[in-house]
């Protein structure tokens, strides 16, 4: 069976005291899978040049894994923010490299509601952006994922490491997705799903068809938002790596 390259969690639950607790268990119980994790403590980095207390801690304990990586989130409005407001955001979380009293450096940025039309606004305005992360960031720390939650232009693919080129409900699931995709980009591509309400098999082999296409990366939750983990995460945690 081809291997799945990661488990993409856009999990946003604040840290208080054991509210990652399930996250972590599977991250330690599928050390031959990676996760990765997407960082999101406002919307984005959040006013403060280093994250709380409680994010430091739960950063660290995530970077203390060998299976884990990292991205800070920052939305693009579909290109139409200001630019210098994500690359300050971009900026901020490269400062958390600087930070020496724990290890809070990330793996990457995650670009939120990105767009889907590639044009002569869009064009730039991604481009700029990913090349400004990635020289920020620096080498070792620079991975770039897209999210548009749609199939893109693509000649995005070029500028993101990792696309997310579905994000939507079990039932708006089609076969067709990945024909509309290109297998020239299914290493390069990731797919969101929530709502999810099949039974475990159902989890387990979807996410086996995905893993044979080799699809890049993959999320099924059974909630409708990402403050609260799947009522079916570990078994799907089983299945990304080959359980059950």
């Amino acid at each position: 069976m081809v291997a799945i390259t990661s488990v993409l969690i856009p999990i946003y639950l604040y840290p208080c005291f054991g509210a990652w607790t399930d996250i972590y268990t599977n991250i330690t119980s599928n050390p031959s899978t990676t996760f990765s994790i997407i960082i999101n403590p406002n919307s984005g980095p959040g006013p403060s040049p280093i994250p709380d207390s409680n994010f430091i801690t739960t950063i660290s304990q995530l970077n203390s894994y060998n299976n884990t990586e990292l991205y800070g989130y920052v939305h693009t409005s579909w290109a139409n923010r200001p630019i210098a407001e994500a690359q300050a955001e971009v900026a901020t979380y490269h400062n958390w490299s600087t930070y020496l009293s724990a290890d809070i450096q990330l793996n990457g940025i995650f670009f939120d509601e990105a767009p889907v039309e590639y044009n002569s606004f869009t064009s730039p305005w991604m481009t700029n952006i990913s090349s400004f992360a990635r020289t920020t960031m620096g080498d070792g720390h620079n991975k770039i994922i897209f999210n548009p939650g749609a199939i893109p232009d693509s000649r995005f693919y070029t500028l993101a490491d990792t696309i997310v080129a579905f994000e939507n409900s079990w039932t708006a699931w089609s076969e067709q997705v990945l024909g509309w995709i290109g297998a020239e980009w299914y290493n390069k591509t990731a797919v969101v799903v929530h709502d999810f309400n099949g039974t475990v098999a159902d989890q387990e082999a979807f996410a086996d068809e995905l893993k044979g296409d080799g699809l890049g990366s993959l999320f099924i939750s059974t909630q409708s938002n990402y403050n609260e983990t799947s009522a079916l995460w570990t078994q799907f945690c089983e299945a990304m790596s080959g359980g059950c």
